[in-house]
């Protein structure tokens, strides 16, 4: 199975913080089940400051279309788009 976890939220609110608990869990679950996690956007990463800690983590860096992933290359490889 293949997905793409796209999370929309601040975290300066506890709406945001839900949001961000809920896609990590998700990731975590697709991961433990065998699928890949494919990366973080290389763009948001910069912007709000956490590069740094994402490149620590080994995880890798997107950055297919002007900085950000390609959603349109995940939709047509067959990830489904998940969003919180």
């Amino acid at each position: 199975m293949k997905a793409a976890i796209i999370l929309f939220a601040d975290t300066d609110r506890p709406e945001g913080m839900g949001r961000m608990a809920n896609a990590l869990t998700t990731a975590r679950e697709f991961k433990e089940a065998g699928d890949a996690v494919a990366g973080a956007c290389v763009y948001c990463s910069r912007a709000y400051g956490v590069k740094d800690q994402i490149e620590a983590a080994d995880v890798p860096l997107l950055d297919d279309f002007r900085g950000h992933p390609s959603l349109r290359s995940l939709v047509a490889d067959g990830h489904q788009i998940i969003t919180f």
